[in-house]
């Protein structure tokens, strides 16, 4: 027992007396030492963020200012953006105003990445999926019931209710 004793004790870095001996005590230092020699070092206070502001704003705002004649280094400085902001609003506005005159303009993104998965080239071909169940919520990844009923409402078309969903064993989703 005392040898399986001295190897545990061993194992957790204690020292057992092995013999008949008396234990002394260990003298101790004196002198004290101080926990972090180091000083801390001096954290500057955070930057204060500016507002944000949504994009269809700052599109209106930045546009306006453009058509003035103003540098983008102008209208950030104005905007209180970068001038690299100024930049990526103005390419969204050129975005956005491409996509106007497509079928899909007022979708969102989800539901319009769907229509193009499944090649549906018109609202008549969508109302005709919808009716005919082979657009229905969470048969497609990323398409639950928030975006089929999006996609009705933009449609025009009222949703379906579907009762006989099933909540998935793993997440609980319904399926």
């Amino acid at each position: 027992m005392e040898t399986v004793m001295s190897r545990v004790s061993r194992l957790l870095g204690l020292r057992l007396h092995g013999s008949n001996r008396p234990v002394h005590s260990v003298p101790q230092s004196e002198q004290t030492i101080p926990s972090n020699p180091t000083p801390a070092p001096v954290i500057p206070p955070k930057k204060k963020r500016l507002p944000r502001v949504k994009l269809t704003e700052s599109i209106e705002k930045v546009t306006q200012l453009r058509n003035q004649g103003l540098t983008y280094q102008a209208i950030g400085d104005t905007l209180k953006m970068t001038k690299q902001r100024v930049h990526q609003v103005i390419l969204a506005h050129k975005k956005r105003e491409a996509c106007k005159h497509l079928w899909t303009h007022g979708l969102s993104t989800r539901n319009t990445t769907l229509m193009t998965q499944l090649k549906i080239n018109g609202i008549e071909q969508l109302k005709e999926n919808v009716q005919n169940q082979h657009i229905r919520p969470f048969k497609y990844k990323n398409f639950g019931l928030k975006s089929y009923h999006d996609l009705c409402a933009w449609a025009g078309i009222p949703p379906i209710e579907f009762r006989n969903f099933k909540p998935c064993p793993h997440c609980g989703k319904l399926q």
